[in-house]
C-alpha cells in the first residue's frame, strides 16, 4: 500500500480542492504503473511560487529506504512548484514514473544509474529514465483525463 501525504513546502494546508487532485492523480499512476504492492509513503510538497524550481525543473523526485518498527518502507518526495492544475497533474504523472523506477531498482537512488549504465555524462533529454518518463507522463495524464481527475 502506498499512502499520500500532500502539502506545501512548509508542511501548510494545501486546500481540499488541491490536495484531492493530487491524491487523484498519483491513485492513478499507482494503479496504472502497477506500484500497489509496495510499502511506501508518498510525500507531494507544493511550492507556492509559480517559478521553476532551479530555474529550469516544474517538479523533483526522490526516493528512499526507511527502517520501521514494522520493517523497511519506501520514503518518496515529490517537490512540485504551483502550476495549473493540468500542468500539475502532468508533472506528478512524469514524477510518478521516476517513483516507479526507483521502487523497481531500475534508477539508483542518486538518479545516475538507469538499468546498470552510468548515465553521469548523459544529456538530461537523452536519458533512459528521463525518455520513459516523458512517454508515460503523455499516456498517465491521457488516462487522468479519460478518468475526469483533471
Amino acid at each position: 500500500m502506498i499512502a499520500v501525504v500532500a502539502t506545501g513546502t512548509k508542511n501548510g494546508d494545501l486546500g481540499a480542492r488541491r490536495e484531492k487532485l493530487i491524491e487523484k492523480t498519483i491513485g492513478v499512476c499507482i494503479d496504472e504503473l502497477k506500484l500497489d504492492r509496495f510499502r511506501a509513503v508518498i510525500h507531494v510538497k507544493q511550492t507556492r511560487s509559480k517559478k521553476h524550481m532551479d530555474g529550469w525543473a516544474v517538479g523533483y523526485a526522490t526516493m528512499d529506504r526507511v527502517d520501521t518498527d514494522d520493517g523497511k518502507l519506501w520514503w518518496g518526495i515529490i517537490e512540485l512548484c504551483n502550476a495549473h492544475p493540468k500542468d500539475l497533474v502532468k508533472t506528478i504523472c512524469h514524477e510518478m514514473v521516476h517513483i516507479k523506477q526507483y521502487l523497481r531498482k531500475e534508477l539508483s537512488m542518486d538518479g545516475i544509474v538507469w538499468k546498470g549504465e552510468d548515465l553521469s555524462d548523459t544529456p538530461y533529454n537523452d536519458q533512459p529514465c528521463e525518455i520513459e518518463a516523458y512517454d508515460l507522463q503523455e499516456k498517465l495524464y491521457a488516462k487522468c483525463v479519460d478518468l475526469k481527475v483533471v
